[in-house]
C-alpha cells in the first residue's frame, strides 16, 4: 500500500513524488532520521547508556563526563593548560599522541607516548607507558606497567628534572592533601 502525505496546498500526493500532481508544487520530503556519524571513521555511533559511579544518573555512553553530576572531574594542572579526566577513558601524556601533544611538541624530556592516566570515576590511576626519563609521582620514580593511584594534591613529573610538572587536583576529596 503506497503512503499518502500532503503538499503545501493540502492535496495528496504519493510519498514517492517530489512534485504535486495537482498544483505541481514542489512537495519537500520528511526528513530522514540518521544516527550520528564519526568524523572519524564515518560509521554510525552505537550509543547506549550508562550509570555515572558518583552519582548514579545515567547518561548516554556518548558523553564523557556526566552531566548531572554535581561534582568536577578531578584533573592534571599544568602551566599552560588543566586537563580534566574523562571517566572510564584514558588520557594518553606525550609529544606524540594524545590530547597534550601539540603542548609537548618542544619538550625532548618528555616521550612520544609517555604515560597513561586513568580515572574510573572513583580513582584516577597513572601508568608510565615505557618512558626514557621516567614519571615520578611526588619525587618518586613510578614503575613501568604498573598504575600508581594518584591523590588530590600529588606532583606528576613527566622526565627527568627539566620537565613538565603537573598537580593532581580531584575536587571531591576531603581531608588534607599527601606530601
Amino acid at each position: 500500500m503506497a503512503t499518502v502525505r500532503s503538499c503545501p496546498n493540502g492535496h495528496p500526493v504519493l510519498e514517492s513524488d517530489s512534485i504535486c500532481p495537482q498544483c505541481l508544487t514542489d512537495v519537500p520530503r520528511a526528513p530522514v532520521k540518521r544516527d550520528p556519524i564519526s568524523p572519524i571513521d564515518s560509521e554510525p555511533r552505537a550509543s547506549y547508556h550508562v550509570v555515572c559511579s558518583r552519582c548514579g544518573a545515567e547518561r548516554s555512553s556518548s558523553v564523557v563526563i556526566c552531566p548531572y553530576c554535581p561534582h568536577e572531574p578531578p584533573s592534571l594542572v599544568f602551566d599552560f593548560i588543566e586537563c580534566a579526566l574523562p571517566t572510564n577513558e584514558a588520557v594518553i601524556i606525550g609529544r606524540g599522541s594524545g590530547i597534550l601533544a601539540a603542548d609537548l611538541q618542544h619538550r625532548g624530556h618528555v616521550s612520544r607516548t609517555h604515560a597513561r592516566v586513568e580515572y574510573d570515576g572513583t580513582v584516577a590511576r597513572l601508568m608510565d607507558l615505557g618512558s626514557a626519563n621516567g614519571t615520578f609521582v611526588n619525587g618518586d620514580r613510578t614503575p613501568v606497567g604498573v598504575a600508581v593511584e594518584l591523590h588530590d594534591g600529588d606532583l606528576v613529573r613527566f622526565g627527568d628534572e627539566d620537565a613538565v610538572v603537573a598537580r593532581f587536583r580531584d575536587p571531591t576529596a576531603t581531608g588534607t592533601p599527601r606530601t
